[in-house]
């Protein structure tokens, strides 16, 4: 069974049909690093891999680099529920509702 909300273009919404697993998630979260400028190494270092070679020597993670990422990761969050907001700026789940009714609409 496929969930839509749109009868008329189901192509267009997800599967729902418990093919997704928890490590898609991990994919998607490496494309989203990838579209930004966080460095190669620490992307690595959050999925729990290591540079391979010599970048492994070389390179390191710095506390400016991890204040970053955070910056990069929050840019991301506030996208993401402006986005959905404009969807239906209310929710069933309770946290996200609240989420909405403290976080201006933005254009």
């Amino acid at each position: 069974m496929i969930v839509t909300t749109s009868p008329s273009r189901p192509e267009s919404r997800p599967n729902l049909t418990g093919k997704f697993r928890p490590h898609d998630d991990r994919h998607t979260h490496s494309t989203w690093l990838d579209a930004t400028d966080v460095p190669k190494v620490l992307q690595m270092d959050r999925r729990g891999h290591a540079m391979p070679g010599m970048d492994a020597v070389y390179n390191h993670i710095t506390p400016a680099m991890r204040e970053h990422l955070c910056d990069v990761l929050e840019s991301l969050w506030y996208e993401d529920v402006t986005q959905r907001r404009q969807l239906n700026p209310s929710s069933a789940v309770g946290l996200l509702d609240r989420i909405f009714n403290k976080r201006p609409l933005t254009n």
